[in-house]
């Protein structure tokens, strides 16, 4: 947990800091949750995710929804309700944020300023819930990879105790807080404390969230102010070409050319590439490059990436959009032929692809070769999307739909993808042996035996040598009829064998 969670807990700590009023964007299953932040507290959340999720699950906890009031595409959740209402609410945003604070993949956080004259009073308040995440989420090896050494000196913010009054802390936080001493080590504060080292580390976490102190997160050496600053990180090539390719492909109009899926994908497949794409391309990544113009591009394509998945999330927005993408495409087709009626036989060779990278069906082919490159190292992951993108771009191809299928029949909640991908390979070319024989495999694995019969059946007829199909199928060895020349060619000993039989 410890980077990912701690992204959390860093953008918490920025929102507390400088008291910002802002959207806090994550994703939360096949979602975008956007909450509303105001006055050190979340107040509400976008329309979405409340008519979406929300509103079930406040109505599951006795909380009456008829109280939250919609403005500006944005629901105040608290301000109307009564005082036991407000704790089941509360219970259900913890539980969203204790679902992502241990993800099974890293999740993407992105921090809006909003521009309201909304006034909201009630809500979570954010010390609140980081006291309660940090309580009931971050174990003893979490806490000794964010403070892995005890000399790091500690720095207090002002009058802590003054500041901590009216902050929701544990009895032993109190007094863990009265024996910090600005200056000190936390070697020094174990001992001045006298209790559980882990009660201790956690409470200098909370202390640091809640802006009371300061001290280096994830080691480092202490210092007094007086360190040099470090030199600014140079941007690695790679990376660099990385994101101006990305930021190019960006400028597509077709979301799903950016995130590289075909119109069919899933609500999980759009949501595994999102997360995939967002997580490389998160502006926390390339915060210590310090280069602006970075920044900028990655700020632009997380919100591209943000926008794509509004649209693609949702089965009936995402229907409309491939409508509208689909009638987009008639018409260009349509500009384009009649626009190539009127031109030259050297015109319409001029407008040819110069350069083999820029034919689709070259890099279609490239796609192909890097993806059987991948399947033969095991990485499936990076194989189906090399196939995938094959796909894409050249879908008449039946041996790059064989490929994406098998690839897929590796993933067990791609099965039913794997069966239409081989399925399309068959009817593309319907004699080639190998479609059949991975498709009845396919079927063996899941239990389809009718299927998974007929399947070997066609192999067999394709090729009667095939020795799958026929021990599937119980065929035995036909027994070779022998003729005069086989038994002049006989040496004495296998005659007398012969005899003896």
């Amino acid at each position: 947990m410890g980077k990912n969670y701690l992204s959390l807990l860093k953008a918490f700590k920025d929102i507390y800091s400088k008291n910002l009023s802002c959207l806090f964007s994550f994703p939360f299953d096949v979602y975008i949750v956007s909450f509303v932040i105001e006055k050190k507290k979340i107040v509400g959340c976008d329309k979405g995710f409340f008519s979406s999720f929300l509103e079930k699950e406040l109505k599951r906890k006795g909380v009456s929804t008829e109280k939250c009031v919609l403005k500006d595409d944005k629901y105040i959740l608290f301000d109307f309700l009564p005082q036991d209402n407000l704790d089941n609410a509360e219970d259900v945003l913890l539980s969203i944020f204790s679902e992502i604070v241990n993800p099974e993949i890293s999740i993407s956080i992105n921090v809006q300023k909003l521009e309201t004259e909304l006034k909201w009073e009630k809500g979570m308040e954010i010390p609140h819930l980081l006291v309660e995440l940090c309580e009931k989420h971050l174990s003893i090896n979490e806490l000794n990879l964010m403070i892995d050494q005890e000399d790091i000196k500690i720095h207090t913010k002002g009058d802590i105790l003054s500041t901590s009054r009216n902050l929701p802390l544990k009895p032993y936080e109190g007094f863990i807080l009265t024996r910090i001493i600005n200056g000190m080590k936390i070697k020094d504060l174990l001992l001045a404390a006298n209790i559980d080292r882990e009660k201790v580390l956690r409470s200098l976490i909370i202390f640091w969230l809640l802006d009371l102190v300061d001290i280096p997160i994830f080691g480092g050496n202490d210092t007094d102010g007086n360190e040099e600053k470090k030199a600014t990180l140079e941007i690695p090539d790679k990376i660099r070409s990385e994101v101006e390719s990305f930021y190019k492909r960006t400028k597509l109009e077709d979301c799903f050319q950016i995130f590289g899926l075909p119109l069919d994908a899933s609500d999980g497949d759009i949501k595994k590439k999102f997360v995939f794409i967002t997580q490389k391309f998160h502006p926390d990544k390339y915060q210590k490059y310090e280069d602006e113009e970075l920044l900028k591009t990655i700020d632009a394509i997380f919100t591209k990436l943000t926008e794509c998945y509004e649209k693609l999330k949702e089965k009936t927005s995402r229907g409309k959009y491939i409508e509208f993408i689909r009638i987009k495409e008639d018409m260009k087709k349509k500009k384009n032929e009649k626009d190539q009626s009127g031109k030259s036989g050297e015109e319409k060779n001029k407008e040819k692809p110069k350069h083999a990278y820029e034919d689709p069906v070259h890099k279609a082919k490239q796609r192909y070769i890097h993806g059987k490159e991948a399947f033969k190292n095991k990485k499936y992951f990076d194989a189906t999307e090399h196939f995938r993108e094959a796909v894409r771009m050249q879908p008449e191809v039946a041996e790059y739909q064989y490929w994406l299928g098998k690839t897929l029949s590796y993933n067990p909640k791609k099965l039913k993808e794997a069966e239409e991908r081989l399925l399309k390979a068959i009817e593309l070319k319907p004699n080639i042996k190998n479609f059949y024989l991975e498709l009845a495999r396919l079927y063996a694995k899941v239990g389809l035996h009718i299927k998974c019969k007929k399947m070997y059946e066609k192999v067999y007829e394709l090729d009667p040598e095939n020795e799958e199909a026929k021990v599937y199928l119980k065929i035995k060895k036909q027994k070779k009829k022998m003729t005069l020349k086989d038994f002049l060619n006989m040496d004495l000993k296998t005659l007398k064998d012969l005899f003896k039989k």
